[in-house]
C-alpha cells in the first residue's frame, strides 16, 4: 500500500509499505492493506512504518490519518526521524514549556493562552520519550 507523511512545510516520506502502526487519539492502531476506510485524529507519538526494506520510525504531533484499503496519509503538524532530533534540544525545549505552563497556570493568564502551552508540552513529552526510546 502507498504511505505518504505530509506537514506543512513538506512531504517527508511517500513510499511503499507492508504495515503501518498509527499513534490514533482514540489508540494506536495497525494498517494492513485493504484496511477499513477509516479518518483518524493523531496524538503525539510514533509512527512505525514497515515494508521490505525494513521499519522506520517517526515522530508525529497532532493531525490526522487518513487510511483507505490502499493508502495511508498522515497530516501532521510535525513530523522527524528520529535522527533527525538532539535529545539535549528536546529535553530543554519540554523543561522550558513546562516552565512556561506553570507560570500560566499560577497567574491570570486566559484560558486559550494556557491550552496553548498545554499543547505544546504534551507534544514535547511524546518527543522526548521517541528520542530516548
Amino acid at each position: 500500500m502507498q504511505f505518504d507523511l505530509v506537514t506543512p512545510e513538506q512531504l517527508l516520506i511517500s513510499e511503499t509499505a507492508t504495515y503501518v502502526s498509527i499513534p490514533g487519539s482514540e489508540g494506536s492502531f495497525g494498517v494492513l492493506e485493504g484496511h477499513q476506510p477509516t479518518i483518524s485524529t493523531l496524538q503525539p507519538g510514533t509512527v512505525l512504518v514497515e515494508n521490505d526494506k525494513g521499519s522506520k520510525e517517526y515522530f508525529v504531533s497532532f493531525g490526522f490519518a487518513d487510511v483507505t484499503g490502499e493508502k495511508v496519509t498522515i497530516l501532521a503538524e510535525e513530523a522527524s526521524l528520529k535522527e533527525n532530533l538532539d535529545t539535549d534540544a528536546v529535553k530543554a525545549e519540554y523543561a522550558a514549556a513546562n516552565a512556561q505552563l506553570t507560570q500560566l497556570m499560577k497567574s491570570s493568564a486566559a484560558d486559550a493562552d494556557i491550552e496553548i502551552v498545554a499543547k505544546k508540552v504534551q507534544t514535547l513529552e511524546a518527543k522526548l520519550k521517541f528520542v530516548q526510546a
